[in-house]
């Protein structure tokens, strides 16, 4: 209860620091303070939970905060350190890395294990295909100056994701301590629901681009508080403050969207299907599948209601159909039908797969293992409402040189870096969680989390954890929902 209140206190005063230069330096240096303290000190598995706490309570990105508004002032937090800005996060993350490297442990766990031996393939083929990307110059990736800043950052990041995913691992390796991470993982999640719900209600409110200002101001992993539902036991009375929780969010999101747009509202049915999965203890796959029809079914219903209830709400309504009417296929009878009857958004998704695909029959050498850290494809297809040239499309030095790397989809990025391996890799990550889904209350968490935000954003990272923690959990030793009730 302590570690629930600490994170809700921290999630209010990250909310607060949007309207404060000095709040966001003091608050920043406090929270490095608190990690590195507790480092020096040697508890290092006290430090990570902090580390975790104020990566998932930060505001990442102006763009939520501000919208298209120049920001009033610089503003600092657990990504952006005075003088030397994400280098204090990455930098973190190697210091952990280092302390977990050399402890005595040994990953039994047989899903960690593949996953592990999928990331290190990756990361070595994507190394190497960057590097013959280089040597042939692909799509004039030297000749632009692209490279070496290009490859060096994407590799950077998925090697931090890497770090990150291994320490988890190597923490969860142990029983008590896995059980520990349970329990704080869930409150943090409950915490950014209340703090940012807190600040709902004394005024605060984020902005999506130029479409809306009334947005709930989070931090980017609010984006999951709907999963707090998956945590709800009818034996356990404590965890109805979860599914309340996840209600209340819901709720608020018809009056003040998320600040993730359409998202939200595949997270949700996500959620509901795999609480009922759950709750009804489905044991065989064409049940499931049937519940899965049933609810896809659903969601046109569901999006003209709310798209009436709330008309007033334009933004919401837009955002909800956005969502739903990617999952409607059962109402037309060709594929280019039901293509030109998605919302722009949505059609320039499918378009990245299209081009990256022509990318591939054009130069077929790449197509197993993919372009690499830093590859990039160039636009072929010419569908006359989707403008990639576009300021909300791509960058300008995308555009400038007419060679993108910038995915807007988990599927996109992996398909463009990595290939039909890629691919693979992400059939094996969804076959392995939904055999979870009915035993393991982190799988829908984590998978929603790795197919919508892989690679995006660090203050996600809570879904990393819940990720690990989803291949991690043994439902002959843990108990997610009975350790130790009282810190709930």
């Amino acid at each position: 209860m302590k570690f629930l209140i600490q994170a809700i206190i921290f999630g209010i005063l990250n909310i607060f620091s949007t309207r404060s230069p000095e709040l966001s330096v003091l608050l920043c240096v406090v929270e490095y303070i608190i990690v590195y303290y507790l480092l020096i000190r040697k508890d290092t598995f006290k430090a990570f939970l902090y580390y975790v706490l104020f990566t998932s309570v930060s505001l990442e990105m102006d763009a939520f905060i501000y919208g298209l508004d120049e920001p009033p002032f610089v503003r600092y937090g657990f990504f952006n350190f005075p003088g030397i800005y994400d280098w204090a996060y990455n930098l973190t993350t190697v210091v952990f890395f280092a302390r977990v490297y050399n402890m005595d442990y040994e990953f039994k766990n047989e899903d960690i294990r593949k996953f592990f031996q999928w990331m290190k393939v990756l990361l070595l083929t994507g190394s190497i295909s960057i590097a013959v990307g280089v040597c042939l110059n692909d799509n004039n990736i030297v000749d632009t100056g692209l490279f070496p800043k290009l490859a060096i950052s994407t590799a950077m990041r998925f090697s931090f994701l890497f770090m990150f995913f291994y320490i988890c691992a190597v923490f969860a390796f142990d029983k008590e301590v896995r059980n520990q991470l349970f329990v704080c993982s869930r409150h943090i999640l409950l915490s950014v629901a209340v703090s940012s719900l807190i600040g709902l209600f004394l005024g605060f409110r984020g902005k999506y681009g130029s479409w809306s200002d009334d947005t709930i101001l989070s931090a980017m992993i609010f984006a999951y508080t709907p999963c707090l539902m998956l945590f709800y036991k009818k034996e356990n009375p404590n965890s109805y403050i979860y599914l309340f929780a996840a209600i209340a969010v819901f709720v608020a999101s018809f009056y003040h969207p998320s600040n993730i747009g359409s998202k939200w509202y595949l997270i949700i049915s996500g959620s509901l299907f795999a609480f009922l999965y759950s709750t009804l203890n489905i044991k065989s796959w064409k049940q499931g599948l049937l519940l899965l029809v049933g609810i896809l079914y659903l969601i046109p219903i569901v999006g003209a209601s709310v798209t009436l209830l709330f008309q007033s709400n334009e933004f919401n309504s837009w955002k909800v159909m956005q969502a739903f009417g990617v999952l409607n296929v059962f109402s037309y009878s060709n594929f280019e039908s039901w293509f030109n009857s998605l919302d722009n958004s949505a059609q320039f998704r499918f378009d990245e797969i299209f081009n990256i695909t022509i990318e591939y029959i054009n130069k077929p050498m790449y197509i197993v293992f993919g372009k690499g850290f830093g590859g990039t494809t160039l636009h072929y297809t010419n569908f006359e409402l989707l403008d990639w040239n576009a300021d909300a499309s791509f960058t300008q030095e995308q555009i400038k040189h007419q060679i993108f790397y910038s995915m807007h989809e988990t599927t996109s990025t992996i398909y463009l870096r990595h290939g039909l391996f890629g691919i693979a890799f992400m059939f094996f990550i969804i076959k392995m969680f939904f055999k979870k889904l009915n035993q393991n209350p982190w799988a829908m968490f984590g998978l929603l989390w790795f197919i919508f935000f892989w690679g995006w954003c660090v203050s996600f990272r809570l879904g990393a954890l819940a990720f690990i923690l989803a291949l991690a959990y043994n439902p002959s030793e843990d108990s997610v929902y009975e350790h130790n009730k009282n810190q709930d």
